[in-house]
């Protein structure tokens, strides 16, 4: 049976005050993003989860990390090529982990 969920990314928010991509889907494919852990690890950010496509965005999290405090998203979420997952963190250090599915296709 083919293994149907994987790591889709991982990687902290170093530099700070930077917006780094998570994820991105490649052109010809879907994912299915099933979970996104954060986790503060140093100096309390303000910071924010974004789901970006084209000029539209739309937040996931938004506002103030506390010390070692883990947040999560679970649930579906579609991304479509050139979609992408993006996270800011103003100061200190978030920790990224994002799985879930990569399909062949794209939705009509």
């Amino acid at each position: 049976m083919p293994v149907r969920s994987a790591r889709l990314g991982v990687g902290n928010t170093d530099p700070a005050n930077v917006e780094h991509v998570l994820v991105s889907c490649p052109p010809g494919r879907t994912l299915l993003v099933k979970d996104i852990r954060l986790e503060c690890n140093g100096a309390v950010p303000f910071g924010g989860l974004f789901l970006v496509s084209g000029a539209r965005r739309v937040s996931v999290f938004f506002g103030s990390f506390t010390t070692s405090e883990i947040r999560s998203s679970t649930g579906f979420i579609v991304l479509e090529p050139g979609d992408e997952i993006r996270i800011f963190a103003d100061a200190g250090r978030l920790s990224f982990w994002v799985s879930g599915a990569e399909l062949e296709g794209v939705a009509p």
